[in-house]
Formats: structure tokens, C-alpha cells, sequence
């Protein structure tokens, strides 16, 4: 039997044309490889930067929405603080205006003997008693937390001592304890106790007054910082 037999160059040749086909096809995955690395590299650097762009546009309107409302809100506080100011200046303004007028009113009453209430007395004197009953009631109703307490009491007890000054003839005796000494069931009007009732309620008005204009001016120095 014959054998055949190839030349050795032509296996060579083969197994070179093998190692090439091979060598280049790693050459062209590494290749493929470097350039999807690269756009893999390229799409996350502009996932990051669009990112940071979104995030630094979204903190941008955060801060600036924060803003305008602090701003609101300090306008408001503002408004309000105004708005609170005036009122209870004419409040407490009127308060005292109508107090001084009946303290004037009692005056004149001292100038007649033994005078009878509600006889004897000017019918202005009821009214301005009236209007100082209503801005009372006003002053408790702006006044301040602290001195809410003691306007609610002196409002009331004015109110109470106001209708015995009128004629009234209360049946408690809390009032003709407080009040027995200035008018007496008979209507008999000792103005000395009088106005020394109405120096401590002129006293408590204004120190309250004082503080609470005060305060309010404090906080409107704080709002506009």
C-alpha cells in the first residue's frame, strides 16, 4: 500500500493561515471591546452630567421657592403686625381718651351737694361711660395673651360699676362690696372713691398699653431683619 504524502509546507502553511484567523479575530474583539468600553464610559459620563445637571436644577428651585415663601411669609407677619398695631392703638387711644372725659364728668358731679345718682349727673357723663365701656371691650380684644386676663377683669368690673353710676341696683353683694363705696343703693356719689377706683383701672389701661405697643414694636423690628 502506497501511502501519500503531503509536503510539510502546506500543514505549516495551514496552520499558519489558523493562527492569523484567530489572532486577528482577537484583535477585532478587543478592538470592539476598547470601543464599546469607550461609549459605555462616554453614556455613563453623560448620564452623571445630566444628573448633576437635574439635581442642581432641581435644588435651584427648591431654594428659590424657599425663599419667596420665607419672603411671604415675612410680609404677612408684617401685615399683620401693622394691621394689629393700628387697631389696638386706637383701642387702647380710646380707651383712655373716654376714661379721662368720665373722670372729668365726676369732677362735676363733686362740684354739687350731695349729689343723687343718676339725677344729678350730665347725660353726656352716660355717654362718654358708654364709649369707655366699648373701647374696653375693644382693648380685651386685641390686646396680648398677658394682658388679656386683666383686661377681661377691669373691663368687666368698669361694666359692673357703670350700670350702678346708671341706676342700676345689682342684688349680689360682690358689687356693692367693690363698689358700695362710690354710689350707694340710695344713689349717694362720693367722688374721692371714685377716682381713686378710677386711677387704679387709668393705671392698669396705660402700663398695659405700654407693653403691648412695645412688644409689637420689637416684633417689627425683628420681621424686618
Amino acid at each position: 500500500m502506497q501511502h501519500i504524502t503531503r509536503p510539510i509546507h502546506t500543514d505549516i502553511l495551514k496552520l499558519l493561515r489558523y493562527r492569523s484567523t484567530a489572532l486577528k479575530c482577537s484583535v477585532i474583539g478587543d478592538v470592539r471591546r476598547k470601543k464599546m468600553d469607550k461609549a459605555t464610559i462616554t453614556l455613563i459620563a453623560a448620564l452623571v452630567g445630566a444628573s448633576a445637571v437635574l439635581a442642581t436644577t432641581i435644588l435651584t428651585h427648591f431654594l428659590t421657592r424657599r425663599r419667596e415663601s420665607i419672603r411671604h411669609e415675612r410680609e404677612l407677619e408684617a401685615e399683620y403686625s401693622r394691621w394689629l398695631r393700628e387697631n389696638r392703638q386706637e383701642a387702647y387711644h380710646n380707651a383712655l381718651k373716654y376714661l379721662f372725659r368720665v373722670a372729668a364728668g365726676g369732677a362735676k358731679l363733686e362740684t354739687k351737694d350731695n349729689p343723687i345718682l343718676p339725677h344729678d349727673a350730665d347725660p353726656e357723663w352716660y355717654k362718654d361711660i358708654a364709649e369707655a365701656n366699648a373701647w374696653l371691650s375693644t382693648v380685651h380684644y386685641y390686646c396680648s395673651v398677658e394682658k388679656y386676663d386683666l383686661i377681661g377683669e377691669t373691663s368687666t368690673e368698669f361694666a359692673n360699676l357703670s350700670n350702678m353710676l346708671l341706676g342700676f341696683r345689682p342684688t349680689g353683694t360682690h358689687a356693692w362690696e367693690t363698689f358700695g363705696g362710690i354710689v350707694s343703693k340710695q344713689g349717694e356719689f362720693d367722688y374721692q372713691e371714685f377716682i381713686d377706683y378710677w386711677n387704679q383701672v387709668e393705671g392698669d389701661i396705660s402700663n398695659a398699653a405700654r407693653h403691648d405697643l412695645g412688644a409689637l414694636d420689637a416684633v417689627r423690628m425683628n420681621i424686618g431683619r
